[in-house]
């Protein structure tokens, strides 16, 4: 999946025409039947973000000061019969998309409305350095240690 994925995007840049792909091979592939991906692309020049997510979480848009879920962009996972187009944002210079498993989402004692707005919390507190390491960059704050952090909270499920 993930090469499909890769060599369409490197061919054209075309984030539908990526996922589009991919859902064919989820057809004709048993094993990535029912498999969720979300692509995004960003224009450096601009900041236009392009994304599709099949089935997926939504980006995730933050920074040091508020975080907001881009909206769903496509009806359900690959290989199921779903309809896929694109959602396009613009980003301010300080912005930072975050993409992420639905595990992250899924975790114990935490239902999904709670476990969103946990992490969009973590993620601003993590890119405005609140209680991490300064040295790292706001890129390396807002993976590595927000994972650690919501882990952290509530543990994980597998």
């Amino acid at each position: 999946m993930r090469t499909v994925l890769q060599d369409r995007l490197d061919d054209t840049g075309d984030v539908l025409g990526a996922i589009r792909a991919a859902d064919r091979l989820a057809h004709r592939v048993p094993a990535a039947h029912a498999a969720t991906v979300c692509v995004a692309a960003l224009d450096p020049t601009d900041g236009t973000l392009t994304w599709c997510s099949a089935g997926h979480p939504p980006p995730l848009v933050v920074n040091a000061d508020f975080a907001r879920y881009l909206p769903l962009s496509g009806s359900g996972p690959l290989g199921t019969g779903a309809d896929y187009r694109l959602g396009t944002d613009r980003l301010e210079p300080n912005d930072m998309v975050l993409l992420y498993s639905d595990g992250i989402i899924e975790r114990p004692g935490r239902g999904p409305a709670a476990a969103t707005v946990e992490l969009s919390q973590v993620a601003i507190d993590s890119v405005a350095r609140r209680g991490l390491d300064p040295a790292l960059s706001a890129a390396e704050r807002a993976s590595t240690p927000t994972l650690e952090l919501l882990v952290r909270q509530s543990g994980h499920t597998g």
